[in-house]
């Protein structure tokens, strides 16, 4: 199989698997935080690589991060786990944050 061919397979494959499972778990966030964050994490992207603008997309990433520590204060008043749970993505997001600031450093 033609090698374009299997990658669009496997895209439509992956937007099938997530259009379904947002159809069963809508409902149940409408009043969660994950709205600003995802649009965030969008905006950073669009920042960093679109606009190729490192300074703009560390401001961004720092609110992003702040974001996360607010869901997380909220999570933990209400399950423990679930807000133990956002430990690694607040990780994963402050190490993005410190690759972010060493290629603006390296670049200004």
């Amino acid at each position: 199989m033609n090698k374009i061919v299997r990658i669009v397979i496997a895209l439509i494959i992956c937007l099938l698997v997530g259009y379904s499972a947002s159809t069963v778990t809508r409902p149940s966030i409408e009043t969660w935080f994950f709205l600003i964050q995802l649009t965030l994490n969008a905006i950073w992207s669009y920042l960093f690589f679109g606009l190729k603008n490192p300074m703009l997309a560390l401001i961004e990433i720092a609110l992003l991060e702040l974001m996360i520590y607010e869901t997380y204060l909220k999570f933990t008043k209400i399950n423990k786990i679930a807000g133990y749970l956002l430990i690694p993505y607040m990780a994963w997001v402050a190490f993005a944050g410190i690759l972010n600031a060493s290629i603006w450093w390296l670049n200004k």
